[in-house]
């Protein structure tokens, strides 16, 4: 598991889950990485709006 930057923005306690997955080939290694947010803000906050999850 790798830690994600922490943006410690305030986030509304809203439970609207979003679940977000990367897959691919990192140095000839297949990684996976999943994890399921409470709602779109603390994805946001969580992954420090990563141009990954920017959608």
């Amino acid at each position: 598991m790798t830690a994600l930057p922490d943006d410690s923005r305030p986030c509304t306690r809203e439970w609207n889950p979003v679940t977000v997955t990367s897959e691919g080939v990192w140095q000839g290694k297949r990684v996976r990485w999943s994890a399921t947010y409470g709602n779109t803000c603390e994805l946001r906050a969580r992954t420090g709006e990563s141009a990954v999850f920017s959608f």
